[in-house]
């Protein structure tokens, strides 16, 4: 049965310039891998534990549909790391077919 995981990516940088590059890359990774993917624009919210302020950015929700499996989170697990380095990200958002989520880096 096919489950639903997410990969979250903000649209810009931490200094404002456009990802649009790795979310081209991103897309053409889970078509690859997954056989396609959805992309939802959304807004998301965080606090910085250090600072306390409360940033919102603008980010993009990448969904593909994929068995629950540990081969498959490897899979996203992987892409998330390789996106987080490319979009020099702390973390990237992602949530398994299985339920789970995690702040991949």
């Amino acid at each position: 049965m096919l489950k639903e995981a997410h990969i979250h990516l903000p649209v810009l940088d931490n200094e404002g310039h456009s990802l649009r590059h790795v979310h081209t890359a991103l897309a053409q990774t889970l078509v690859s891998l997954f056989g396609g993917c959805t992309e939802t624009r959304a807004n998301g919210y965080w606090r910085d534990e250090k600072t306390g302020i409360l940033h919102a950015e603008e980010v993009v929700r990448y969904t593909v549909a994929m068995e629950a499996s540990a081969v498959n989170q490897g899979k996203l697990n992987g892409v998330a790391k390789g996106i987080c380095k490319a979009a020099n990200q702390v973390c990237i958002y992602v949530s398994h077919a299985t339920g789970e989520v995690e702040f991949v880096s």
